[in-house]
């Protein structure tokens, strides 16, 4: 049978202890000497041995007693604030030792906790599931839009080189830059600073963002165009560079 423990164990009175267990007893017994003990406590050194386990003076399992209603001790006793047995596994209830074994009786204690790990775990894995879910789809629409891009641009002249050395690119180039990276997307030249290139696109992010009135025509198109074909690219930007270029084509309403 679980004990109740107490919530603050130095107002537990020494003589309301049981002196076999040290616990506070869930159903006091009294010796006609006195001494108080948890029933099944007693109930074995008696069965072993007649005589009281704590000052030795014989008595039968005859002989033992409830704490009676109404008297001190009895009173000291139930007044006793105890918290459950279950504290540990997830059970806040505490209240007095009388109403303990009620509460014991319909307790989930461990049950409830692991119940509601359980369902935050679920909603965790749910979210995740959402997340690469979206993830793929955007990657898929990078890859339509990569292909489209690709397509259009066989029959479209291309600049000699599409890159002058110079890392100068502005709201007016975002187009230039889209060429630039869907021409070597998986191959990024040597010649290429990508962080350089990162830096230019993140100025032409917060352009659009800031939605100037001098922005050149369609260039939420151009930009979306340009962020699509850096999320498709394989070897210009790093896993932390390629995560903010998600987070823009995510949070920006095209």
């Amino acid at each position: 049978m679980a004990s109740p423990t107490p919530l603050r164990p130095e107002e537990v009175p020494n003589q309301l202890k049981c002196s076999i267990c040290f616990g506070v007893p869930l159903n006091p017994r009294l010796l006609p000497c006195e001494h108080v003990f948890c029933s099944n406590c007693i109930e074995r050194a008696l069965s072993s041995q007649s005589a009281c386990p704590n000052c030795r003076r014989a008595c039968s399992r005859n002989e033992i007693r409830d704490l009676q209603r109404g008297t001190l001790s009895y009173r000291i006793w139930s007044n006793l604030i105890v918290k459950c047995s279950k504290h540990n596994e997830g059970c806040s209830w505490t209240g007095s030792v009388v109403d303990f074994q009620q509460h014991l009786d319909k307790c989930v204690g461990a049950d409830k906790a692991n119940q509601l790990e359980l369902e935050m775990l679920k909603k965790k894995v749910s979210d995740l599931e959402m997340k690469n879910a979206s993830v793929q789809a955007m990657s898929h629409k990078a890859t339509v839009a990569l292909t489209q891009m690709q397509s259009k641009m066989k029959n479209m002249e291309l600049l000699p080189k599409l890159f002058d050395g110079n890392y100068n690119f502005k709201r007016g180039d975002v187009v230039q830059l889209s060429k630039l990276i869907s021409r070597y997307l998986t191959n990024k030249p040597d010649w290429v600073d990508s962080n350089r290139i990162y830096q230019c696109i993140s100025e032409c992010y917060k352009d659009m963002a800031n939605n100037y009135t001098d922005n050149p025509q369609y260039y939420s198109m151009d930009m979306h165009m340009l962020l699509t074909t850096c999320i498709a690219s394989a070897t210009w930007f790093t896993s932390r560079q390629l995560g903010n270029l998600r987070t823009w084509v995510r949070e920006y309403s095209w």
